[in-house]
């Protein structure tokens, strides 16, 4: 027979010969990764793992561990497990573009448009414009366009992060002839 003594009980995968693994537990929202959540980032950035105990056995579908309490009790002296929390690999770079589609064509008629950058080195981002194949001077984000001529137009956007990668989007427009109030259709 048997018998485990100050063990505990577990509901996590073991198979024969994984006899003094690891065992960790996943701790959401500790504060050593709290704050660093960056946009974009993967979906892990809130989690960090702690050692729990040392998996020793399995029984009739059980699987059984000692806890590292016991372990560092039994072995005497101060323990200090740590390993340093790995950099975050930065999502891959993308753009997108917001602003009218529909819109009327007018020297006068002044819209908005935002390039919507993520991911990347975030935070150091440039902005390269053209509309129908002119390349415009503006390099922030947002650009305030007008377009004369009624028909379809296109808005592009590259944007470069502090590495050089570089992401692009492009927005189709229609331009109604004008006549009609300075307004998006």
């Amino acid at each position: 027979m048997h018998q485990i003594r100050c063990g505990a009980q577990g509901g996590y995968n073991a198979n024969g010969g994984d006899s003094g693994a690891p065992i960790f537990i996943r701790v959401p929202g500790h504060p050593q990764i709290q704050g660093s959540e960056l946009p974009g980032a993967p979906f892990w950035t809130d989690e960090f793992v702690s050692l729990v105990g040392i998996h020793s056995a399995r029984a009739f579908g059980e699987h059984f561990f000692s806890k590292l309490g016991r372990i560092k009790s039994d072995l005497g002296g101060s323990w200090v497990v740590t390993a340093p929390v790995p950099p975050l690999p930065p999502a891959p770079l993308s753009v997108y573009i917001t602003g009218a589609t529909d819109v009327l064509s007018s020297p006068s008629c002044h819209l908005p448009y935002v390039a919507n950058a993520t991911g990347g080195l975030w935070n150091t981002y440039s902005y390269s414009f053209t509309t129908d194949g002119t390349v415009l001077t503006q390099s922030d984000r947002e650009l305030i366009l007008a377009f004369p001529t009624a028909g379809s137009h296109n808005v592009n956007v590259t944007v470069t992060d502090a590495n050089g990668a570089t992401a692009t989007h492009f927005l189709e427009l229609v331009a109604a002839p004008s006549g009609m109030d300075c307004n998006t259709i």
